[in-house]
């Protein structure tokens, strides 16, 4: 796939990500609308209070762009190459980025774990493969069989 493509995936991403927080909210409305028999209050309150549209259209839109260019960004370097990743790309990409900011400069962290100022490095230790060890699993989140009382 092209790389507009992969973007344009990764703007529908975020893009699904704002309809999920606009329906979040619209939920919110709907519950607070309701009396607990499901009946319609006498003074429910106004959809105005539960969506700022202004608030609204400028988040949905930085989504948009920031899914179509983490997207485009990883389609342009050859690490994606299909539509799904695209697309949690851009539902992810303000929490990716966010994180992205969060990170130390490996030379940095190398530096303070070793005691110094990365001027003069220490000789590289080798590096052993990684072996993916099986999780422990805890029984209680294991399916249960369903038992039937046929009487």
């Amino acid at each position: 796939m092209q790389t507009w493509e992969l973007a344009a995936f990764g703007a529908g991403g975020g893009s699904l990500m704002q309809l999920l927080a606009v329906y979040n909210k619209a939920n919110e409305w709907q519950r607070a609308r309701q009396t607990p028999a499901g009946l319609v209050r006498k003074n429910p309150p106004k959809l105005v209070k539960y969506l700022d549209l202004p608030a609204i259209v400028l988040v949905g839109i930085l989504r948009i762009a920031l899914g179509a260019g983490v997207s485009a960004l990883f389609a342009a370097t050859q690490q994606i190459s299909g539509p799904s990743v695209a697309v949690t790309l851009g539902c992810t990409a303000p929490a990716f980025l966010e994180q992205l900011g969060r990170a130390r400069p490996i030379s940095k962290a190398v530096s303070r774990r070793r005691g110094t100022t990365g001027a003069d490095p220490a000789p590289a230790q080798p590096i052993l493969p990684i072996q993916a060890i099986p999780a422990p699993v805890d029984p209680a989140l294991m399916p249960q069989p369903v038992v039937v009382d046929e009487h």
